[in-house]
């Protein structure tokens, strides 16, 4: 009896998880570029071989970032990044660029992490405070995402402490190349 009362809750269970709404998925996001410019690599370096792999250090000299006009409107200063190369190849940065814009002398803390190819490109997230960094070994798609977040209390660009930005950087020629990395920072719309 008591396996008849059960088979008849599950049948139950089971056709009303049938019922459920069919789901669709959100449009996909837009955004804008806002920003775009160059920063200054040098003496990357390796620490350490762990069990996910490897720690990459480089200082960053500086840079200029620029508007969508090609306005200088903030200077990148002297830093050092760093994150994991995976034993798979992946690269995982973790940034965090001081910026001074030019508007107000004020500064702002990017902060950056994300996946890519090191030396190649990654792809990021900026997340509280606005960051652009790194890239992946390999000389081919060049392209890194880094989820990134803005901090600043410049009053031209507060906005950007509360907006969604996205980061791409660009090794040009990849790990052999005499050029500059090139970030671009988009927001979603």
């Amino acid at each position: 009896m008591r396996a008849l009362t059960f088979l008849s809750s599950l049948t139950t269970a089971l056709s009303a998880v049938a019922t459920v709404q069919a789901l669709t998925p959100s449009p996909v996001p837009t955004f804008e570029t806002l920003f775009v410019g160059s920063f200054i690599v040098e003496d990357v370096k390796t620490i350490n071989q762990g069990t996910f792999g490897t720690r990459v250090h480089g200082a960053i000299t500086g840079g200029n970032l620029t508007d969508t006009s090609g306005k200088v409107v903030a200077q990148i200063l002297p830093t050092a990044d760093t994150g994991i190369l995976s034993n798979s190849g992946i690269f995982f940065p973790e940034v965090v660029l001081p910026l001074v814009w030019t508007a107000d002398n004020k500064y702002a803390h990017l902060n950056i992490q994300g996946v890519g190819e090191l030396f190649v490109t990654d792809m990021t997230y900026v997340y509280v405070s606005a960051s652009m960094l790194n890239a992946t070994m390999r000389a081919h798609t060049n392209l890194m995402t880094l989820r990134r977040h803005l901090e600043t209390d410049s009053e031209q660009y507060s906005s950007l402490n509360s907006r969604f930005l996205l980061a791409n950087i660009t090794f040009p020629g990849g790990a052999q190349s005499t050029g500059n990395p090139i970030v671009t920072i988009y927001g979603l719309l």
